[in-house]
């Protein structure tokens, strides 16, 4: 049996402590590069120490270029070490840029009372303990539900 705790710091380790940092840096883009250009210049990714960036169009494509110096210093400065030493800008096309990827929330998970009476295969459960004692579990669930709704009237 392993701890929590230490699961979690041997897998953050194995990120390693950098990734934690480029995750905020997508996160915070707009802050980091500030307005307007950040409206305009999106962050792609990483190849080594090449920053990736997307431009929405050409003419924004052509000042990131410009700006790219300006923009390289913002995001080592927020890093708090010389991540990248370039960047590469690319129109967007199609791509999601990553301070606009959006995960949605999981759908609550509901347990719907069976039809019919609850209770009655308990007996031939019997003879499997662990399936046996997570249907007594179930009944129980749907009785202390049945029991609030009538403490409720």
């Amino acid at each position: 049996m392993y701890k929590l705790a230490d699961l979690i710091k041997e897998n953050f380790e194995k990120i390693g402590k950098e990734q934690v940092l480029f995750v905020s840096l997508w996160k915070q883009w707009e802050q980091v590069l500030g307005e307007p250009l950040a409206a305009y210049i999106f962050p792609l990714g990483r190849k080594g120490k090449v920053l990736m960036v997307g431009a929405k169009d050409s003419l924004f494509l052509q000042e990131a270029h410009f700006l790219s110096l300006e923009i390289l210093n913002k995001v080592n400065n927020f890093l708090g070490q010389q991540a990248f030493d370039k960047v590469q800008v690319k129109l967007l096309r199609n791509e999601t840029p990553l301070n606009r990827i959006t995960v949605p929330a999981p759908k609550s998970y509901q347990i719907t009372k069976p039809r019919g009476e609850l209770g009655k295969v308990g007996e031939k459960l019997k003879k499997y303990p662990p399936l046996y004692s997570c249907y007594l579990a179930y009944v129980k669930y749907f009785q202390e539900i049945e029991a609030q709704k009538e403490e409720e009237k």
